[in-house]
């Protein structure tokens, strides 16, 4: 629900143009315990746990209510992975790798 809040709040905005606005999904990630959060949700409560916390984002992103709008021409899987693995990899490596 927070990163659909996020997203949300970018794609209604009329301060981002409509082709810049597919971009919030390379910005958003979840994880650990690096986001401060000192209770974990309940299931998953570490990493361990991320597949099957994936596999019920895959089953549950697809009927949400208005995603395909907020999904912007992403892939559920595709906007998945990018909140999942992908934009927490992306940054270490830009900012801790140098690459």
């Amino acid at each position: 629900a927070n990163i659909l809040g996020i997203v949300k709040a970018v794609v209604n905005s009329d301060e981002v143009v409509d082709a810049e606005k597919v971009k919030i999904w390379n910005m958003l990630a979840i994880g650990t315990d690096f986001d401060g959060m000192i209770n974990p949700e309940d299931g998953f409560i570490t990493a361990e746990e991320f597949k099957d916390f994936r596999e019920l984002l895959v089953e549950l992103l697809p009927a949400v209510e208005g995603i395909d709008e907020l999904l912007k021409g992403l892939s559920p899987l595709d906007a998945i992975d990018k909140i999942m693995f992908e934009n927490a990899f992306e940054f270490a490596k830009m900012y801790y790798c140098g690459v």
